[in-house]
């Protein structure tokens, strides 16, 4: 029967181990330890397949890492764009529209315009400059001042739509309709898409 050590010869046990042995003992179970062999947003593309209805394969999800596509009008524009250009630059158009409504809803109305249904949480990331960042050195009352002048701005280019394209705006804006079913877009979606056109026209 062995002997129980006591906690001085345990101590001194551990300190006999050097500190290259400990990194040779840590890098091997660095180097054990499972690693992803899937590429893991493969489950938020093929969720983007399924509701675009396309076959979930590989290219398909290649197809579907397009930014545009997180986001309902988004899919609506990859899926009624005549190519790749016009979709990018109706997006494009609607982020800027977009961030004017959202911008002048949390500054000037002081509410958020959808409701909040889920908290993610996220790891804090290093804070770091670079030579090429430009601070937003405004006072509270000019980006007060900016968010109505740019949403007013917005505004007057809608009010030059006809009716039917105002409404298809801001529907898009506070996701009142669905865009897309089956992959195919709906009635809703095509009007969306004909009022991005003529306001990018009316945009100069």
């Amino acid at each position: 029967m062995t002997k129980a050590k006591t906690k001085g010869q345990k101590r001194r046990a551990r300190k006999q181990v050097g500190k290259r042995a400990l990194q040779d003992r840590w890098s091997t179970f660095a180097s054990a330890s499972p690693r992803p062999q899937e590429d893991p947003r493969r489950v938020v593309l093929s969720a983007r397949c399924r509701h675009l209805g396309r076959p979930d394969n590989a290219s398909n999800r290649r197809a579907m890492t397009w930014e545009g596509l997180g986001d309902p009008v988004g899919q609506a524009i990859h899926v009624g764009a005549r190519d790749a250009a016009e979709r990018d630059d109706l997006w494009g158009l609607f982020k800027c529209l977009d961030s004017a409504h959202e911008v002048y809803s949390r500054r000037i109305i002081g509410q958020a315009r959808h409701p909040r249904c889920a908290k993610i949480e996220f790891l804090t990331e290093r804070f770091e400059t670079r030579p090429d960042d430009k601070p937003d050195l405004r006072t509270d009352a000019e980006r007060d001042a900016d968010a109505r002048a740019d949403w007013s701005r917005w505004c007057r280019l809608m009010s030059s739509c006809n009716i039917g394209h105002r409404i298809a705006l801001h529907d898009a804006l506070w996701l009142r309709c669905e865009f897309v079913s089956g992959g195919r877009l709906t009635a809703a979606g095509r009007d969306m898409i004909s009022a991005l056109r003529e306001l990018r026209s009316l945009v100069v």
